[in-house]
C-alpha cells in the first residue's frame, strides 16, 4: 500500500495548517487541519479492512475465439470468480507476446498475439483504493490463463482438389500405382463422393466425371514437417514460421476436403493420425525445431515433406524413403545440391523461398511435381 500524490498534498497542507492554526490561535483552521490530517488515515483504514477479499480476488477470462490466429483480434471478457468485486478496485491485465487494446466495455479488452504458441493472459493487476484515491494498494491476482495461438494459415482447398489428379498413389498392399489421369473415368452420379472428382477432366469436358476404381486406392498422406532454425534471439525466426504456416495450411486443406492424414512433427508421438483441422492446427501452434522420426519406408500412402533449410543427415535420412512410395517434397530456403540428390532417390521436388506467398508457392509446387 502507499499514497497517492493526493494524499501527500493533504498531509503537507494539514501539517502547514496546523501550525497557522496554532501560531494564530484559531479553531477553525485548527479544525480543518485536523480534518486534513484525519483523511488519509480514513483513507488507509479503508483500504486496509478488505485485506483477505482482495488477496482472493480471482478472475474468469472468456476467449473468443477460443483459439485466435497469430495476427487476429480476440476478445477476452473478465468476471470476477467471488461474487463480486472490492468496491472502488480497478483490474488491469498483463499480456505478455501480444498487443493489448480496450474493448469498449467493462472487464473486456482485446489481444492481437504476435506469436503462435501458449500466450499467457495474466496474471491480472488488482488495484485497490478509496473513494478519495489517498492511498492504492495493487496485488497480482492469483491465477492466470493460458489460451494456445494458432499459425496463420490460408485457404488451399482448390489446390487439394488439383493435387490427386497428379498424384501417384498407392493400392492397398502399398504397391505404386499409376497416376490417376490414366484410369477410366465416369460421368458423375449423385451420392457420388466429390474426392473422386477428377477435376481436371470436369473441366476440359465441362461436367463432372469421377475416378470409379477410387476404393482400391490409399488416399491416405504422411505430411512431414522438418523445422531448422536459421535465426537467432527471442524473436520468431520467419523463416520457421513461414514453413510453419505453409505447412499447416496444406494440412488443414487436406483433413477439410476429407483425406486421412499422419502428421510428422516436432513435439509430439510421430505419426499422430489427425481426424479434424484443429487437431493440425493445435499440433502446428507448438510445433519446435526438434529431430522428427521419420516414417517407416514401407508405409502406405503419399508422402509430402515440407523442410526448412534440410541439413544433410535429413537429407540422407529423406533420400530412403524415395523409391518406397509416392514422395513429394518442399523445400524451403534450401540449396540446389539438397534438391538434386533428393530428386536422384525417386523424390519429386520443388524449391520455395521463405517469405513469399504461401498460395503461390504450393501452386508452383503441384505445377512443378506434375511436370517431374
Amino acid at each position: 500500500m502507499r499514497p497517492t500524490l493526493r494524499a501527500v498534498g493533504l498531509f503537507i497542507s494539514g501539517v502547514l495548517l496546523a501550525l497557522v492554526a496554532s501560531a494564530a490561535q484559531s479553531e477553525a483552521l485548527a479544525g480543518l487541519a485536523a480534518l486534513a490530517l484525519i483523511a488519509p488515515l480514513v483513507a488507509a483504514a479503508w483500504v486496509l479492512l478488505p485485506y483477505r477479499r482482495a488477496r482472493s480476488i480471482d478472475l474468469i477470462r472468456t476467449v473468443v475465439p477460443q483459439r485466435p490466429r497469430v495476427g487476429e483480434w480476440a476478445t477476452v471478457t473478465t468476471t470476477p470468480a467471488t461474487a463480486r468485486m472490492p468496491t472502488w478496485a480497478r483490474v488491469r491485465e498483463r499480456v505478455r507476446g501480444a498487443r493489448v487494446d480496450a474493448a469498449g466495455s467493462a472487464g473486456a479488452y482485446r489481444v492481437l498475439p504476435h506469436r503462435r504458441g501458449l500466450l499467457e493472459l495474466g496474471p491480472a493487476v488488482v488495484t485497490r483504493t478509496d473513494p478519495l484515491q489517498l492511498f492504492s494498494w495493487v496485488h497480482l491476482a492469483e491465477r492466470s490463463t493460458q489460451v494456445t495461438v494458432w499459425p496463420r494459415t490460408v485457404p488451399l482447398f482448390d489446390e487439394v482438389r488439383l493435387w490427386p489428379d497428379d498424384a501417384q498413389v498407392s493400392d492397398t498392399a502399398g504397391r505404386r500405382q499409376s497416376t490417376v489421369d490414366s484410369v477410366s473415368l465416369r460421368d458423375y452420379q449423385a451420392g457420388d463422393d466429390l474426392r473422386r472428382v477428377h477435376w481436371r477432366a470436369s473441366a476440359h469436358q465441362g461436367s463432372l466425371v469421377v475416378r470409379p476404381d477410387e476404393p482400391r486406392l490409399d488416399e491416405s498422406v504422411s505430411l512431414v514437417v522438418l523445422l531448422r532454425a536459421t535465426g537467432s534471439g527471442e524473436d520468431p525466426d520467419p523463416a520457421v514460421e513461414w514453413t510453419v504456416s505453409a505447412a499447416a495450411s496444406w494440412a488443414t486443406a487436406l483433413l477439410t476436403t476429407g483425406y486421412p492424414v499422419s502428421l510428422y512433427l516436432s513435439p509430439g508421438p510421430e505419426g499422430t493420425t489427425l481426424a479434424e483441422p484443429a487437431e493440425a492446427l493445435d499440433a502446428f501452434a507448438l510445433a519446435d525445431t526438434a529431430e522428427v522420426q521419420l516414417p517407416d519406408p514401407g508405409g502406405r500412402g503419399a508422402l509430402i515433406a515440407v523442410v526448412l533449410s534440410p541439413s544433410p543427415r535429413q537429407v540422407h535420412d529423406l533420400a530412403r524413403l524415395g523409391q518406397s512410395r509416392d514422395c513429394r517434397a518442399l523445400v524451403v530456403d534450401g540449396q540446389a545440391g539438397d534438391l538434386d540428390r533428393l530428386a536422384a532417390a525417386g523424390w519429386l521436388v520443388h524449391a520455395a523461398t521463405s517469405g513469399t506467398d504461401i498460395t503461390a508457392a504450393w501452386t508452383e509446387a503441384l505445377s512443378g511435381w506434375s511436370q517431374q
